[in-house]
């Protein structure tokens, strides 16, 4: 094991032994080694655009993130392209009880992904981005609809204790069930109850016209379940077929009202399963602690 000096001389001391025994010593080394292996052994052509998208939640900053999102990065096999990150953050004084929020983030939003991101995929149809977001679901879509599926990205989920960016499983599928309206004569509505239950009533509360609901949903919906790259794969196909459902059972509809409770990459790979012209306008509603109800937020349209 290669070590400065300094170093060496502490760990071989004989009064440090109980502190940096020989097991210790060897799992440090193994990890570096793996460490080098890893990032060495990335072909210089996957390199990627890293984009963060924080809005006012938590306490870490961009400039911690950062690292975390290069690290999620190299267990994928992909390298940044270059030290800078593109920031789209939110800039709203408003809180997000109030329509002025909506309006203003959701306009903010486009200017900033046009302005630093449109430009890239206009140079190079090729290019790639690592896409770590986490703000309100309904700005989450809007992002990935502007992305589109046909711009290559990978989509990370945060996750806690510890917080990190990286994928904890490299496996295991989902039981995603799809629930069906018993007829079509109301309003379409899309309830997305992953990350908690979304009840009748309260939809009936935000939305006191007649509805047909289709539910995409857990047996036993939590926030934390989403651990594999796989299991958002799968969420992107099913959400696909659920709009399709939706645009072929309801012919005269103008619209589909979305309900969401999901997590944040789910919600990016949501907007970028969007078909800009093929698909109705999105009309979102957002559970807001301070109404204590959904409340209207965006359209995607």
């Amino acid at each position: 094991m290669l070590l400065c000096k300094g170093c060496h001389k502490t760990i071989d001391d004989p009064s440090t032994t109980d502190r940096y025994p020989e097991n210790l010593l060897r799992n440090w080394k193994q990890e570096h080694e793996d460490r080098i292996r890893r990032v060495t052994g990335i072909k210089a052509s996957r390199k990627s655009n890293v984009v963060l998208y924080r809005g006012r939640i938590g306490a870490i900053t961009s400039e911690q993130q950062h690292p975390l999102a290069v690290d999620a990065m190299f267990q994928e096999g992909w390298f940044p392209q270059g030290d800078r990150h593109i920031e789209l953050k939110m800039v709203s004084e408003f809180d997000d009880s109030t329509p002025e929020f909506w309006t203003t983030e959701a306009e903010h939003l486009r200017r900033r992904f046009n302005r630093e991101i449109k430009p890239l995929i206009e140079e190079d149809r090729l290019v790639h981005f690592s896409v770590f977001a986490l703000a309100n679901q309904p700005l989450l879509v809007l992002l990935g609809s502007l992305f589109t599926d046909q711009v290559p990205a990978e989509v990370y989920q945060p996750h806690r204790n510890p917080h990190r960016w990286a994928w904890p499983a490299t496996s295991g599928s989902i039981d995603y069930q799809i629930r069906r309206p018993e007829n079509y004569m109301g309003i379409p509505v899309i309830v997305v109850s992953l990350s908690a239950s979304i009840s009748r009533a309260r939809i009936a509360e935000a939305v006191p016209a007649p509805h047909s609901v289709w539910e995409i949903a857990l047996p036993d919906p939590t926030p934390h379940f989403l651990a594999a790259k796989v299991q958002l794969t799968e969420f992107g196909k099913v959400i696909r077929k659920v709009v399709d459902d939706v645009r072929l059972s309801c012919p005269t509809a103008r619209e589909i009202l979305v309900f969401p409770a999901m997590p944040a990459a789910c919600s990016v790979e949501m907007g970028r399963i969007r078909l800009p012209k093929a698909d109705l306008p999105w009309r979102f509603f957002d559970q807001n602690n301070i109404h204590n109800r959904f409340i209207e937020a965006i359209t995607i349209s």
